[in-house]
């Protein structure tokens, strides 16, 4: 397999949205070289959830548009890929950092098809129990999920042309 490129920007630098001083949400999508590198797009939301109570007085959360945005609130962040050309896309991989002043809040199932990884560094990738990290007295311990900086979904099928897939994740402002 060639070099990982991404669709239409470097791999290690993408653009970034920033939203209501929670953070920056930026995402890439790479291809294997050879790949429709400029067929996928990228879209990115961000929403928060909201408590309500329903018709029957029962507390419920629904997703609504950013209001105020305080300390621990639970952030939603969405990222659609679109493969716009007549051609699949193999090897599609969304990588997204979880904005600074966040916390990722483990669970997040991963779409059909595909595979999640963890990062503790932005670096370097795995299942989140095979990832460790530092305290501050210096000792080594198991990374959780309030450690992970960032998010990548592998799709080993790739895209197909027209079809579109979306990633999530939630995470707590801090």
């Amino acid at each position: 397999m060639g070099a990982m490129k991404t669709a239409g920007i470097p791999f290690r630098h993408s653009g970034a949205l920033a939203l209501l001083g929670v953070g920056a949400l930026c995402a890439q999508a790479a291809l294997a070289e050879g790949g429709a590198q400029s067929c996928v797009q990228l879209h990115n939301d961000v929403q928060m959830e909201q408590k309500y109570l329903d018709a029957q007085g029962h507390e419920a959360v629904r997703v609504v548009a950013p209001a105020k945005v305080i300390p621990g609130t639970v952030m939603v962040y969405t990222i659609i890929a679109h493969n716009s050309c007549k051609a699949v896309s193999d090897h599609l991989a969304i990588t997204n950092p979880v904005p600074e002043h966040m916390h990722y809040l483990g669970g997040t199932p991963a779409p059909e098809g595909s595979q999640m990884q963890y990062s503790v560094d932005a670096v370097h990738f795995g299942k989140l129990e095979s990832l460790a990290t530092q305290d501050a007295d210096g000792s080594s311990r198991p990374a959780r999920s309030e450690d992970v900086r960032s998010i990548r979904w592998t799709f080993v099928q790739g895209l197909a042309a027209g079809q579109s897939v979306s990633v999530q994740f939630r995470a707590t402002v801090q």
